[in-house]
């Protein structure tokens, strides 16, 4: 969906769910695998060379656990407000950014994709590491088996790290 800030004369509510091809689009673009209801309410307000957009979505998504490997739900609940502002990006190497800049988003011409937008604010809303669950144990580096389901029958412990040869040091 692209929108042309001309044309952008009262402001815009678009609510859409997982069943819309543009949202289906938008969620197959960021290669998420939605599992129930996922929803999003989109407000976009012109105010002079500036849109400003408010935004929230919210539903679960099939994940992999970074320790066990074994696949997960995530909830996305998140809330955004970008503002997109018609003109040149400033030069900000000799200056640091100030916290109102950091959702600001400069664009050229007289568009701008609100489907990038949406897939950027979903991207940035998954965690880096997605766990199934804070005590997850994660699998043997060895034999691979799951070490939430009890302990592995690895006999010998191997362990190389960055410090193993300080094991046997004697001071």
């Amino acid at each position: 969906m692209i929108l042309k800030l001309h044309e952008l004369k009262k402001p815009i509510h678009l609510s859409v769910t997982q069943k819309d091809e543009w949202f289906k689009d938008v969620l197959s673009k960021a290669n998420l695998s939605v599992l129930d209801d996922f929803s999003l309410d989109l407000q976009l307000e012109k105010d002079k060379e500036t849109v400003l957009v408010q935004g929230h979505v919210r539903g679960n998504i099939q994940m992999t656990c970074s320790r066990c490997a074994e696949p997960m739900t995530f909830l996305i609940n998140e809330f955004f407000a970008p503002v997109f502002v018609h003109g040149q990006d400033p030069d900000t190497k000799d200056r640091g950014l100030h916290k109102s800049e950091l959702d600001v988003t400069y664009f050229q011409g007289d568009e701008f994709s609100v489907a990038q937008m949406v897939q950027e604010q979903l991207l940035l809303s998954l965690p880096i590491q997605p766990l199934c669950s804070e005590s997850c144990m994660g699998i043997c580096q060895h034999c691979r088996k799951s070490l939430n389901e009890g302990k592995c029958e690895c006999k010998e412990k191997i362990h190389f790290g960055p410090f193993h040869v300080l094991k046997d040091l004697k001071v």
